[in-house]
């Protein structure tokens, strides 16, 4: 009885030994498969003559670095930078040769420095004014009553000597008279001077010379005066209305050209030493 159990305990104690030994090889086997392989003097072989392989670096981004060979998660092989001045033909270089894979993958571009200008882009918003250089006010120099206005809206285009509106004026009327009578006395040569005088009057009073020239034609006194334009533009401001009385202390128009218009444009502080 004492030796079929001594029999027993001895082959369970060589099956557990057994068993032992063969998760140990196998434990051993696996943590070699995870492990990263080192760089193998095959692998050193493999490198360029004379060319010291410094570290492997991440294809997707450079800055990842190990001290052996290796993939990423996705599978792709670490690429080897190597020392520069391995080779007597590169015995004078400096610093660092990236493989070309690398150069690829990272999008390096070389060129030939040269000298160019320096400039900065602004983002900033800008609003287009009007030059006020380029405004003119319309004012009459005598009072009257609006007969017919030509120009009704701010915003509309006008040409330079355009009729803005029609204006009757004792003032003016009585002035055209004066001249004509100086005119009558000028034909007898008496009143030569006189009727130089008459006519800058009229001048003076702001009466247009086309509406003179109608004046020197007819020799009929012109009951409305015309106010034109100065200038072509846009109307800006509109001061009268249809039969409304005017006198000559109030801007009647504004009228501004567009030929050419500003710009202002809103900069900080920082963006000043790039502006001019």
């Amino acid at each position: 009885m004492n030796a079929r159990r001594l029999a027993f305990a001895a082959a369970c104690l060589l099956l557990g030994a057994t068993a032992g030994f063969g998760a140990s090889r196998w434990v051993l086997h696996s943590d070699r498969s995870h492990r990263p392989s080192r760089q193998t003097p095959a692998a050193t072989a493999s490198a360029p003559t004379g060319r010291r392989i410094l570290y492997w670096a991440s294809p997707m981004n450079s800055a990842i670095h190990s001290d052996h060979p290796m993939k990423d998660n996705m599978g792709m092989d670490y690429v080897p930078v190597y020392a520069s001045g391995g080779s007597p033909s590169k015995a004078n270089d400096t610093g660092l040769h990236i493989d070309a894979r690398q150069a690829q993958n990272l999008g390096v571009r070389v060129v030939a420095a040269r000298m160019r200008p320096l400039g900065q882009a602004i983002h900033t918003v800008g609003t287009v004014v009007l030059d006020q250089n380029r405004i003119v006010a319309v004012t009459p120099r005598f009072s009257g009553w609006v007969e017919r206005l030509q120009v009704r809206a701010v915003g509309d285009a006008v040409r330079q000597g355009e009729v803005l509106a029609e204006i009757y004026s004792p003032e003016i009327y009585s002035a055209e008279r004066e001249y004509l009578i100086a005119r009558q006395a000028g034909r007898a040569n008496e009143g030569g001077a006189l009727l130089d005088a008459a006519e800058q009057k009229l001048r003076l009073l702001g009466m247009p010379s086309s509406a003179l020239k109608e004046l020197q034609i007819t020799g009929r006194p012109l009951r409305d005066i015309p106010m034109v334009a100065p200038q072509a533009g846009v109307v800006t401001a509109l001061n009268i209305r249809q039969g409304a009385y005017v006198s000559s202390q109030a801007s009647l128009f504004e009228i501004a050209n567009l030929d050419r218009v500003w710009v202002n444009v809103a900069l900080y502080d920082y963006q000043l030493p790039w502006a001019r």
